[in-house]
């Protein structure tokens, strides 16, 4: 039987397959900006620092503005859902204001169930978010690249923070953190905006969310009674409260994991 023998590809078809080839192997990402005010990134790292002279694991929480880049640190020593609330929180305060809406992963502590169809909030961060007013995001399943704003910056602050440096106490580690923050991650050019953030911020700061009137107390945090002489009891240890809170109902948060505690009087 006759058999047809195939026409050589021409140079041309064969230099185009290689571009199509080359293309359906990349994930092309295309760089995107947000107006003033829209939109801030918040995510975290873990580090092993030696503090105190041990190896300690810390978790720097960063919170970043996307317009003006102007970023807020704060360190814990876990990332509970409770220490993911006080770091936002912090970081709202630290900027004087709420940005519309908050970019955030697919953690448990946002996200219960992450499948698109299925798709399902946190009820107890969908309660933060409703007392700071502001809209959450979640990042697309397998693209870390959609809050590349808050991420990539944790390679600076390892190699010019945290790199070859060791601290006094837990202490001496927030102070210093925040010193750079103040000192360098203010005041350098941005690479992209080609300005300071602190600069940039200035167009940013009247278009935030206005704060409430004071932080965010959950309906579902603990609640303990102060005892008659005015000690009150947490993890297995009583801590002393101020005489006016004696035998009455208190709301209890334990600040930064470090236990020490937040007491505010909810029932005479």
């Amino acid at each position: 039987m006759y058999k047809r023998q195939q026409t050589p590809r021409s140079a041309f078809y064969v230099f185009l397959n290689g571009i199509k080839e080359d293309f359906s192997s990349k994930r092309v990402s295309e760089r995107f900006e947000t107006p003033a005010g829209r939109q801030g990134q918040f995510d975290w790292s873990p580090y092993t620092v030696p503090i105190g002279g041990q190896l300690t694991k810390v978790v720097v929480f960063a919170f970043t503005l996307c317009y003006s880049r102007r970023k807020h640190h704060f360190a814990s020593l876990d990332e509970s859902q409770g220490s993911c609330f006080e770091a936002m929180e912090d970081s709202f305060w630290h900027f004087g204001g709420v940005p519309e809406e908050v970019l955030v992963d697919n953690s448990r502590n946002f996200v219960l169930d992450a499948a698109p169809l299925h798709f399902q909030w946190n009820p107890k961060f969908l309660e933060f978010c409703g007392y700071y007013r502001f809209k959450p995001v979640a990042c697309k399943l397998g693209r870390a690249k959609t809050k590349g704003k808050v991420e990539r910056p944790f390679f600076y602050l390892e190699q010019h923070f945290i790199k070859g440096r060791s601290f006094r106490d837990f202490d001496h580690f927030c102070d210093e953190l925040s010193r750079f923050e103040r000192e360098q991650l203010d005041m350098c050019i941005h690479s992209t905006t080609q300005r300071r953030p602190i600069d940039l911020f200035e167009d940013e700061r009247d278009l935030l969310t206005p704060l409430p009137p004071g932080r965010f107390v959950s309906t579902r945090e603990l609640f303990r009674k102060v005892s008659w002489d005015c000690l009150i009891s947490f993890n297995g240890t009583r801590y002393s409260v101020p005489w006016p809170y004696a035998v009455s109902y208190t709301h209890l948060r334990a600040h930064e994991t470090r236990h020490d505690l937040v007491c505010r009087l909810l029932l005479e």
